[in-house]
């Protein structure tokens, strides 16, 4: 080889190695803001997981507070349904006593 086909081969040889030094710097500066991105990626995953975690442990402290509620409402009814049926019984006993104190009465009128 004489001296300028080595000298346009070196230049070529630089001209390549300054190419992949300037498309490696590239590459770096992509993988950087692929690292950063998937960085907040990674917060913003774990921001949903809070939210998740936190919804369900409101679902879990609501089916609580229904199945307490619902107990309360039952206990409700079937001291509604005691309460109904004494009514009923003081109403008859009432009725009874009224019916005795009219007759009473209505004998005395009569002279009984």
């Amino acid at each position: 080889m004489i001296p300028e086909e080595i000298q346009r081969t070196m230049q070529f040889i630089l001209e390549q190695q300054a190419n992949l030094v300037i498309s490696q710097q590239k590459a770096d500066e992509r993988m950087q803001k692929f690292e950063e991105r998937m960085q907040q990626a990674d917060e913003r995953m774990t921001r949903i997981e809070n939210v998740m975690l936190r919804l369900a442990n409101a679902q879990v402290a609501t089916n609580e507070s229904m199945k307490e509620t619902n107990e309360r409402v039952t206990n409700l009814e079937v001291s509604l349904q005691r309460l109904a049926k004494a009514h009923a019984e003081t109403d008859e006993r009432l009725n009874a006593l009224i019916n005795t104190v009219e007759r009473y009465i209505s004998e005395r009128r009569n002279g009984k």
